[in-house]
């Protein structure tokens, strides 16, 4: 496809006082904006290799783009937000500004198509399930331009919605925390004697819930809250459910991780979640890779009966009152400890890349290692004091994973940049709060 004379649309940039607050993170990390990349004359340098375009910037986008980058494959980073800290890494060859992938779709598969003729085409790889609905909706004609590494729109919905994901698990003989299916005040009130607290308002969309709340669920201990939760999610037009809280602590969640092509998987990992942020219902804050023989069965069987293939992340937690592991939901995505599983000696995004790309499969499995850490470095100091406080198990407990094999998520001192627009961030954020 040959690029139009006419100026991309992009729907929203920055005003000129975002750019200015913009500049210095600009200036030190070679930021390009797609009219910048698409209106020159000149290719932009890749390398020999077809490059890796990886869409959003958060923490599982920067991972990726290490991953690949340690195997020597380029990478363009695909951002929206200042807060896709990608977009500031020295490890991608180009950093591309987008539009919006959920405010303006239309734009933003515009610019993938634009940006093909610069790059060639390469592997168009969603991090996050803005740009992974976006992508599994038009793969059909982004695939005449790339190699793409997600499922077709048909499968998406299936994990992307939580109450389809549940329905399918139930129908497979997986196991599921309960839960109640309530689109009214009314049938909450109907349900009422099934209610036990405290108890989950969860949206059958995440990122959608997560864009407007900043968090991935709600937490009712009453039934007035319960309503609560639900009243503020519907005024903004989400779906949820309401799904009974499994108990046990942060460190009885698991994730299983594969690579599934053809009805199997070529490629597995398992892990344990040991800390969460916020504790109980937040995003994992520390991980350890541990071989969990319970986790293998299920997660095959929910990932061949959804038709999945690629890769997959399904998190469970483990039931404290029997032992069993319970589904949680399932990520048709790279997953933000995804680097834990490089560390240990599975490299999911290079097993990808030499598949869809290079058309090689591994020719066996490959062996974990165990016993490795992944951190979140906390990008609110204050908030971390706070949590190491009330940790009952004392500071050594805390400090345990630093001493042993370990990742961080983003820190990482051949680029640092990541890391110190992520605490600016935080810190902004903490002064802000403390002014008003």
């Amino acid at each position: 496809m040959r690029a139009s004379a006419n100026p991309l649309p992009v729907g929203h940039w920055p005003s000129q006082a975002e750019a200015r607050q913009d500049h210095f993170w600009r200036s030190h990390a070679g930021i390009t904006r797609a009219q910048e990349l698409l209106g020159s004359s000149s290719t932009p340098r890749l390398g020999t290799k077809p490059p890796a375009l990886v869409l959003g910037g958060y923490i599982a986008g920067i991972g990726v783009i290490r991953a690949l980058g340690a195997m020597g494959i380029p990478t363009v980073a695909v951002w929206s937000a200042e807060g896709e800290v990608a977009r500031v890494s020295a490890h991608a060859a180009i950093r591309i500004e987008a539009p919006d992938p959920e405010g303006a779709e239309a734009d933003y598969v515009d610019l993938l198509l634009r940006l093909s003729e610069r790059t060639g085409g390469g592997l168009l790889v969603p991090t996050s399930d803005a740009t992974l609905e976006v992508v599994a909706r038009h793969k059909e004609l982004l695939e005449r331009h790339y190699d793409v590494a997600c499922v077709e729109w048909e499968i998406a919905q299936r994990f992307l919605d939580k109450d389809r994901t549940h329905e399918l698990a139930r129908s497979l003989g997986i196991e599921i925390p309960v839960t109640i299916e309530v689109d009214s005040p009314a049938e909450i009130e109907a349900a009422r004697s099934r209610l036990a607290y405290p108890c989950v308002v969860k949206p059958r969309n995440s990122h959608l819930y997560f864009a407007q709340f900043g968090s991935k669920m709600a937490v009712a201990r009453t039934y007035d809250e319960l309503i609560e939760a639900w009243t503020k999610a519907d005024e903004v037009g989400l779906k949820v459910v309401v799904q009974e809280f499994v108990p046990g602590d942060d460190s009885h969640g698991a994730n299983y991780n594969a690579y599934v092509w053809d009805g199997r998987p070529v490629v597995e990992f398992t892990a344990q979640k040991l800390r969460l942020s916020p504790p109980r219902i937040g995003f994992p804050a520390l991980v350890r890779s541990r071989e969990i023989p319970e986790l293998i069965e299920p997660g095959r069987r929910l990932l061949q009966g959804m038709g999945f293939y690629g890769f997959g992340n399904v998190e469970f937690k483990q039931d404290q009152r029997d032992g069993t592991y319970k589904l949680m939901e399932l990520n048709g995505r790279h997953n933000n400890s995804g680097l834990l599983a490089v560390r240990a000696g599975v490299n999911f995004p290079w097993i990808m890349y030499r598949h869809l790309v290079e058309g090689e499969l591994p020719a066996s499995s490959v062996a974990q290692t165990n016993g490795i850490y992944w951190i979140s470095v906390p990008s609110d100091p204050v908030q971390d004091l706070r949590r190491l406080r009330n940790d009952h198990l004392g500071l050594r407990h805390y400090l345990l994973p630093y001493l042993r094999p370990h990742v961080f998520d983003i820190l990482d001192l051949r680029d640092p940049w990541p890391f110190l627009a992520k605490l600016a961030a935080g810190l902004r954020a903490r002064l802000h709060r403390w002014l008003r």
